[in-house]
C-alpha cells in the first residue's frame, strides 16, 4: 500500500505566485532505473543527442518536444513509460521491432479480432509501455525511424495537485499532500509493483544543492476553490484522505484572517475520513490545535476500518444532518475535495439532508435545491478516479 507525504516547494526568487486552494502542476520525471531499462532493451544510447525536424519544413509541425536532446532527457521527461498501453499504440509498435512474430503479434493485439486478448494479456496484469519492450525484444531504433518512435510514443503528462497552504500565511513556500502509488499488479508474478510515476518522483526529492534534486518543474493553474468574498461567511468542508489539501488551505487562510488581519469569521466545519485514527489521521494535531485555537469550528471524523461496519464521510454527515442544515441554511459554502465516488456519496447525503433536516418533503424538490447551491457558486466539488 501507498503512504502520504507532506511536500513543500520554496518558491522564493522564482516569479512564482500562487492564490489559496489553487492547482500545482508538477512535471515529474520517470523512475531513472525505468529509463535504464527501456534504453537497453530499445538498443539506445541514453548520451546520445538528437534533433527531430520535419520532413516538411513548410508545414511548420508543432514540436513534440523540445530539440535538440539527449535520448536521456526524451525518455525522462517527455515519454510515459509507466502508463498503460493503448491498442493504438501496439499497432505503431509493431512497425520498430524487427522479430516477424513480435510484429504480427503486436498487431493482432491491436486488432479488433485481438481486443479480448488484449484484455487478458494487457489490462488484465497491468503491463507497462516499458513491459511491453520486455514482451517484445527486438525494438530497431535508427537515426531515420527515431522521430516516428518518439511521435508514437504516449507523452508523459503534468500531475495536477491541489495547493494545501495559504498564500496569505506562507506567499513563498507552496504545499502539497500527496498520496504515494503503490501496490502489487495483478497476474502473474507477484513481485511486479506499480509505481506511481509523479507521487513517487516527489517522494524521493530530496533537499540540497548542486544538482536537480529537491527541484522541479511546477506551474500553478487557477482552481474552482475560492473561499467567500466574507470571511463571515460559514464554510463546510469534507475532504477525506488526501481531499484534505484545500481544506488545510482554507483553515490557514482563515487563521491569518482572524489572527493576523483581525477579521471576523464565520464557523468552520469540517468533515474528515481515512482507514483509522492512529494509520492515515493526516494533519491530526494540526487540526486539533484549529480546533483549540478556534479557527475551526468543529472537526467530524470518519475513520472506515476502526470497527466492524465501514463508516465514511457521508454516514457522518447524515448523524450531523442538523448540524450541516443550518450552516447550509446561513449561508454557507460547500466544499468537497477526493475520489469521485465519494463525491457522488456526499451528494447523495447533502440531498437526504435537504429532505429530512431541511423539510424538503420530496427528493426532486432537495435535487433541485442541491443543483442551486452548485449554479450560485455555494456547492464546489475537485474530485479524481482513484
Amino acid at each position: 500500500a501507498g503512504s502520504t507525504v507532506h511536500v513543500e516547494f520554496d518558491l522564493s526568487g522564482t516569479g512564482l505566485k500562487y492564490r489559496t486552494a489553487d492547482n500545482l502542476t508538477v512535471c515529474a520525471e520517470n523512475d531513472p532505473d525505468q529509463v535504464e531499462l527501456a534504453a537497453r532493451i530499445l538498443g539506445l544510447d541514453l548520451d546520445q543527442w538528437f534533433v527531430i525536424e520535419p520532413a516538411h519544413p513548410e508545414e511548420h509541425l508543432k514540436q513534440l518536444f523540445p530539440t535538440p536532446c539527449s535520448v536521456r532527457a526524451a525518455l525522462s521527461y517527455f515519454t510515459d513509460l509507466n502508463g498503460a498501453p493503448t491498442r493504438s499504440l501496439l499497432a505503431k509498435l509493431a512497425c520498430f521491432v524487427t522479430i516477424p512474430e513480435h510484429r504480427e503479434r503486436l498487431r493482432f493485439l491491436a486488432s479488433k479480432e485481438g481486443k479480448a486478448d488484449f484484455g487478458r494479456s494487457v489490462t488484465s496484469r497491468q503491463l507497462s509501455v516499458v513491459e511491453v519492450f520486455e514482451t517484445f525484444p527486438s525494438f530497431k531504433l535508427t537515426e531515420s525511424n527515431l522521430g516516428g518512435f518518439f511521435e508514437a510514443m504516449p507523452r508523459l503528462k503534468g500531475r495536477e495537485f491541489t495547493i494545501a497552504s495559504s498564500s496569505q500565511l506562507l506567499p513563498d513556500r507552496v504545499a502539497l499532500t500527496v498520496g504515494v502509488v503503490r501496490s502489487v499488479k495483478h497476474g502473474e508474478g507477484s513481485n511486479r509493483i506499480l509505481n506511481g510515476v509523479c507521487s513517487t518522483y516527489l517522494q524521493s526529492l530530496r533537499s540540497g544543492s548542486g544538482d536537480s534534486k529537491g527541484s522541479a518543474f511546477v506551474f500553478v493553474k487557477e482552481s474552482s476553490f475560492k473561499l467567500p468574498a466574507d470571511p463571515k461567511t460559514p464554510i463546510l468542508l469534507i475532504g477525506p484522505g488526501t481531499g484534505i489539501a484545500p481544506m488545510r488551505a482554507f483553515l490557514h487562510e482563515r487563521r491569518f484572517q482572524k489572527e493576523v488581519l483581525g477579521q471576523e469569521i464565520g464557523d468552520t466545519v469540517l468533515f474528515f475520513g481515512c482507514r483509522r485514527e492512529d494509520e492515515d489521521f493526516l494533519y491530526k494535531d494540526e487540526l486539533l490545535e484549529a480546533v483549540q485555537a478556534g479557527h475551526l469550528t468543529a472537526l467530524h471524523t470518519a475513520f472506515s476500518r476502526q470497527q466492524a461496519k465501514k463508516v465514511y464521510v457521508q454516514h457522518v454527515m447524515r448523524e450531523r444532518a442538523a448540524e450541516v442544515w443550518d450552516l447550509i441554511e446561513r449561508g454557507a459554502h460547500v466544499y468537497v475535495c477526493g475520489a469521485t465516488e465519494m463525491g457522488k456519496d456526499v451528494h447523495h447525503a447533502l440531498v437526504d439532508i435537504c429532505v429530512s433536516a431541511g423539510e424538503m418533503g420530496d427528493e426532486q424538490t432537495a435535487k433541485s435545491y442541491v443543483q442551486r447551491l452548485q449554479t450560485q457558486g455555494r456547492y464546489i466539488q475537485e474530485l479524481w478516479s482513484s
